[in-house]
């Protein structure tokens, strides 16, 4: 596995955002998808770290890559690429439930720098979102919101079933 790239500090600029903007979103998707320097896993961020806390950890990195849709939306990215961000977000989500696979499943998947790199190729210019722009992201937000609702909800479940099995 190639190394990523170390950590941002001059961003290639977009015509449709300050340096800052950018600067922002590079060192977010390095400090949670390339990070940390493992000797055999190569590069990983705080995404599979925090994966290893049941539940919590998944919904707080999935809340942080969350992020980027905001910016995105200010940008003029497309809907159509919106959509796919949220996806990339959610499968991500989705993939770190799993115990242990979904670690290292967030390890090769790297989601938030696949919507760094969408976020470059589609961010056509400073425009002002529609209506449908933000109801793409808050449908979006929505299906995130059911889904960490209900991995929440399955962990401590599990959790609960876990505790019931050890006391008997």
């Amino acid at each position: 596995m190639p190394d990523a790239p170390a950590a941002p500090t001059a961003p290639a600029v977009l015509p449709s955002c300050r340096p800052a903007d950018l600067l922002w979103l590079e060192r977010a998707a390095w400090l949670l998808d390339d990070a940390i320097r493992l000797p055999v896993l190569g590069r990983v961020g705080l995404d599979p770290v925090l994966g290893l806390v049941p539940g919590a950890g998944d919904t707080i990195a999935a809340v942080m890559a969350a992020a980027t849709l905001t910016t995105a939306l200010r940008l003029g990215v497309p809907r159509i690429v919106l959509a796919r961000m949220g996806l990339n977000i959610a499968g991500d989500y989705l993939l770190g439930l799993v115990p242990v696979l979904g670690d290292l499943g967030d390890v090769a998947f790297r989601a938030n720098r696949r919507n760094l790199v969408l976020l470059r190729r589609h961010a056509v210019g400073p425009t002002r979102p529609s209506a449908g722009d933000y109801a793409v992201v808050a449908g979006v937000f929505a299906a995130l919101l059911v889904l960490l609702t209900g991995g929440v909800v399955l962990t401590i479940l599990g959790l609960r079933q876990l505790g019931r099995l050890l006391s008997q």
